[in-house]
């Protein structure tokens, strides 16, 4: 097969796209397509679609932030509507490696924000705060870090004796985990491990059984071993890779024009040295994108099941929630970029983390009254010292056994895919 046939025909892509913009947005469309008429003009110009209908969401929610419920409610189907047209539209970004999933990701995290802000929280722009401004701060700030006090006074410090620093520490350690990935780590992985589809097979998601009873499959390995201690941890540095950067590079564009000052660009992930349990690496370590609209929405529904403001019922109830819809976030990302998805395994391995973390929280709760001694307190006691090693290795053991489950039957699909263009092109 030549390899000029791997590419799709023009008019397939020409089909796509017209799928990806349907009503009531198929007269725009269809100028846009007249005005991209060759192929390598379709080629780019599909990489805009999915911030082009984005952005048309962003300008419809500053406007309505505004507005009474009335008319957001009016402007809803326009806000939403262009938002899932850039969420389906995410396949086009599948040129770039990684992005079409992470792009619906934060599409899915943005319906929810806006969901969350304009119709359950019905928040508004505060009184004496510069509307078009204040819009774009609660826009732009999915975890509700908002210094009103700041904004309202216009007194926030842009000197460029702060910009300066900010943007060098920034600007270092972006330039620093792109070297670390693709000089170091990246070449690594791709020297010592060379996947095949045998290698993420239903069959090496399973490791207790087949440890305790060998009628359960093939015996381990020391190289499944190996693999499973990669990819235990290897998705936490690729998601903080490229969520990371992507805040870095935002945070100093923002900066620079002082649109922002550096204080409202806080770090998005914690420190790593923090995460000594399953609780505190959701809770200390990861980004909390998702936590306030998942706990808006999840108020929402405690309210309408009559429990009890505040209770512990209606705090382990939104912990559920917000892990619940990160399951759904992944699946629905996965399915619109085009990527294999696996909506059981991404459920089983998010609830399953709800589950270890409420039995964290009871064991430590139950250690505390046992033994009057707080869990993780004693900064320097060598007790503290020896909780936070057995917590990273707890850690990383829940994760050597439930991230293969959640990611080999994707991993497979993905190889197998890789491993059947490779044959086309020897053909």
């Amino acid at each position: 097969m030549p390899l000029g046939s791997l590419q799709i025909p023009w008019n397939r892509k020409r089909r796509r796209l017209e799928h990806t913009i349907r009503a009531p947005y198929q007269p725009i469309g269809r100028v846009f397509l007249l005005v991209t008429s060759t192929p390598f003009n379709l080629t780019m110009s599909t990489l805009l679609i999915p911030p082009a209908f984005f952005g048309l969401s962003a300008l419809v929610f500053l406007v309505a932030i505004q507005l009474p419920l009335e008319y957001r409610v009016r402007l809803s189907p326009l806000l939403f509507g262009s938002a899932y047209a850039s969420l389906s539209a995410s396949h086009y970004l599948d040129a770039l490696p990684s992005v079409n999933t992470l792009w619906g990701l934060l599409t899915c995290i943005w319906i929810l924000h806006a969901i969350s802000i304009l119709f359950i929280d019905k928040i508004t722009i505060p009184r004496g705060a510069p509307p078009w401004t204040a819009a774009y701060k609660i826009w732009m700030n999915p975890r509700r870090q908002l210094d009103w006090d700041s904004i309202i006074s216009r007194k926030q410090n842009t000197n460029s004796t702060s910009i300066a620093p900010f943007i060098i520490k920034r600007l270092f350690k972006a330039g620093t985990c792109c070297v670390l990935q693709f000089c170091i780590i990246g070449p690594s992985v791709y020297l010592n491990f060379s996947f095949t589809s045998h290698d993420f097979g239903r069959v090496q998601e399973i490791f207790i059984r087949r440890l305790i009873w060998s009628d359960y499959g093939p015996s381990i390995t020391p190289r499944e071993i190996q693999t499973r201690i990669l990819l235990s941890v290897y998705w936490i540095w690729l998601t903080y890779l490229m969520l990371d950067v992507c805040h870095i590079l935002l945070s100093v564009f923002f900066v620079i024009f002082r649109v922002d000052t550096p204080e409202e660009w806080q770090p998005l992930f914690g420190s790593v040295g923090e995460a000594y349990g399953v609780r505190r690496f959701w809770a200390k370590f990861w980004h909390q994108l998702t936590t306030p609209c998942c706990a808006s929405s999840g108020r929402l529904v405690t309210r309408l099941l009559g429990f009890k403001p505040a209770s512990s019922f209606e705090k382990c109830f939104i912990a559920f929630w917000t892990f619940f819809l990160s399951a759904i976030y992944h699946f629905v990302a996965d399915w619109m970029a085009g990527e294999p998805c696996r909506p059981m395994n991404d459920l089983f391995f998010f609830l399953i983390n709800f589950l270890v973390v409420t039995v964290e929280i009871f064991v430590a709760s139950v250690w505390t009254r046992v033994s009057n001694v707080e869990i993780g307190r004693g900064k320097y006691s060598n007790a503290s010292k020896r909780q936070k090693f057995a917590g990273f290795i707890w850690l990383l053991l829940f994760f050597f056994w439930s991230v293969p489950k959640w990611q080999y039957s994707k991993l497979q699909a993905m190889v197998e895919r890789l491993e059947h263009s490779r044959q086309d092109l020897y053909l």
